[in-house]
């Protein structure tokens, strides 16, 4: 289940109470079923109670939160919106109106929504926390400063829940303070350490700060924990790769070196005896950076090893592969190059291509590193320089 904001399950606590308020026993175990996931069987409860009771607010409420564990945010919007009509005064309906906006990405009409259900009930920390989705959905710098405001008010309401620190967490993201980002998400698996959300977070922040190795046991851990979840899947496959670019990135270093050795025997042994010498040195190269990926390869999570295996042929992790075997192929071609004293020479050309490309697409990663680095530098410092003085 991917839910708003990538923030991880929000599920409000206030649609339990609605629904004990009411002693309907029918949606009390609607409610529940729902919560471990049951929920066809939820729905089906729920309609059957809406089937005599129309308007019936709370089974509505529990139909919404439904409708918000299956990503479905139109019908959890329709059902919100319905509930918060009969009962306008309810702050539990609008703020399933945020979240379902929230999840819309119509971030100016979940803040609305999300501050009417913070005025109906002050002290409710969720509605603290749904503003700050709101709020980081709407975007923009003063929104990300009020993000940060709501969840150190949701705090002070006493609340520790792993949701605070999942929405902490995105907001230090956002800011790019991706020290807290980590220390946030490390609490949140204080407080639940089988949290499926925190963990591919977590995996997710190591990935995209570069650390995708380090990532991939993480990974692993969230595919083992929710395999069937599409969100979990897909954020191990880029993880897994991220790691594969990475370690074959240090993979061409020792074939490139090899490439350049090699001109020292064919230069300076005749004939036939030079090129085998050449190639011998390019092969030890090749081999050393089989041996290290190999090496490496098996020291990364059970789960990117499978993402690894089964995505093997798709272009983007083959030509990760392909990168060390054209630097391999290039080199062995190079010393069969009759010389500059003879005819131009197509191979001499393919074999520089061969090993020149790779180091093309390397150079070209770093350099986009580096102006991401760039980038989030000066973003970390304008959120610095515009802190209000109370969230110093």
């Amino acid at each position: 289940m991917t839910s708003p904001a990538g923030t991880g399950s929000t599920a409000d606590t206030s649609t339990a109470g609605s629904a004990a308020d009411t002693g309907t026993t029918v949606l009390a175990r609607a409610l529940s079923l729902a919560r471990v996931g049951r929920l066809d069987a939820a729905e089906s409860m729920v309609r059957a109670v809406l089937a005599e009771q129309p308007r019936n607010p709370h089974a509505l409420q529990v139909l919404a939160f439904c409708h918000q564990q299956a990503d479905r945010y139109a019908e959890m919007l329709a059902a919100a919106t319905e509930a918060a009509a009969v009962l306008p005064e309810d702050a539990g309906a609008h703020r399933l109106r945020a979240r379902a906006l929230v999840g819309l990405g119509r971030g100016p009409e979940a803040r609305e929504a999300a501050e009417r259900a913070r005025a109906l009930d002050p002290e409710d920390p969720w509605s603290e926390l749904v503003l700050a989705q709101a709020l980081l959905v709407t975007g923009g710098t003063a929104a990300a400063h009020g993000a940060a405001a709501a969840v150190r008010r949701a705090r002070s309401l006493g609340t520790d829940t792993v949701e605070v620190y999942l929405v902490e967490a995105l907001i230090w993201r956002r800011m790019a303070e991706f020290g807290r980002a980590r220390a946030a998400y490390e609490q949140a698996l204080r407080v639940d350490p089988g949290n499926v959300d925190a963990l591919r977070q977590l995996a997710v922040l190591d990935s995209d700060r570069g650390r995708p190795v380090r990532a991939s046991r993480a990974f692993s851990g969230t595919l083992a924990a929710a395999p069937a979840d599409p969100g979990t899947v897909e954020s191990a496959r880029v993880g897994a790769r991220r790691a594969l670019w990475l370690l074959t990135d240090v993979a061409c270093l020792p074939v490139w070196l090899a490439v350049a050795l090699a001109n020292v025997p064919s230069g300076s042994l005749p004939g036939p005896v030079g090129v085998v010498a050449a190639q011998a040195v390019v092969l030890a190269g090749t081999a050393a950076a089989v041996g290290y990926l190999r090496w490496r390869v098996r020291r990364l999570g059970a789960g990117t090893r499978t993402m690894l295996r089964t995505h093997r042929w798709r272009p983007v992790f083959a030509l990760a592969w392909l990168r060390v075997a054209a630097i391999a192929l290039g080199g062995l071609l190079l010393p069969l190059d009759p010389g500059p004293d003879r005819d131009p020479s197509v191979l001499r050309g393919v074999a520089i291509a061969l090993v020149a490309a790779p180091m093309v697409l390397v150079l070209l990663r770093a350099r986009n590193s580096l102006l991401r680095e760039l980038v989030l530098l000066v973003r970390r410092l304008w959120f610095r320089l515009t802190t209000p003085a109370e969230g110093r």
